[in-house]
């Protein structure tokens, strides 16, 4: 197997003692996954990614619907084109939709016969 190079720490030069200790604390636990027969950057990526899912299960789809329409709303048509699009979002989806984790194609299915 190839060697791979995992870093932990800053890259600055003027390094405290905590951030060494922690980056020391950090390739202990790194040579301990790897003397178990763990790829570390691996077990680092999978823990981000599950953290990443669970953070995505607790967002709920008006959050991030809303958080869209703020963001993008400057280059819609018209105000009218972006109080036209929140509101059927509200009416239609908000009710439909709860976390961004659980949307389902019945959920899609019963929100797309209401706007139709």
């Amino acid at each position: 197997m190839a060697e791979r190079l995992i870093s932990f720490g800053w890259s600055r030069l003027c390094i405290c003692f905590m951030v060494l200790t922690c980056s020391r604390c950090l390739a202990e636990a790194a040579r301990t996954l790897c003397r178990a027969g763990v790829d570390p950057i691996r077990h680092r990526n999978d823990a981000r990614r599950a953290k990443a899912i669970e953070d995505a299960k607790s967002i709920t789809f008006e959050k991030c619907a809303t958080e869209y329409f703020e963001a993008n709303k400057a280059g819609w048509r018209s105000d009218k084109h972006a109080a036209d699009w929140i509101g059927s979002l509200k009416l239609y989806a908000f009710p439909v939709f709860r976390s961004i984790a659980e949307v389902d194609v019945d959920q899609v299915l019963q929100a797309h016969s209401a706007w139709f």
